[in-house]
């Protein structure tokens, strides 16, 4: 058993991080509900999505992508109803 241990334990991956200036090119293109997911990820994330700039930017880019809604059936057996609207120009 130690020796399968050690053998995971020598086997490090390295990843090199993000650059800082990449992180609210990246989050800008996620949906508000995996944003307010990463608000508990990291302080870090938590400053960018909380940042003036982004939310400006956001809201932005947010204008010219489809908008969805889904919202729950009245009854826990019905199905949610999903709308979308198109692109607007």
């Amino acid at each position: 058993m130690e020796r399968k241990m050690t053998k995971l334990a020598e086997k490090k991956i390295s990843v090199d991080p993000i650059p800082l200036d990449l992180i609210p090119e990246i989050l800008i293109g996620l949906p508000v509900k995996t944003l307010t997911r990463l608000l508990c990820v990291s302080k870090q994330y938590a400053s960018i999505i909380r940042n003036r700039d982004f939310i400006k930017s956001y809201l932005i880019m947010s204008c010219t992508r489809p908008q969805s809604l889904i919202t729950p059936g009245q009854e826990p057996a019905t199905l949610p109803l999903i709308a979308s609207s198109p692109k607007s120009r």
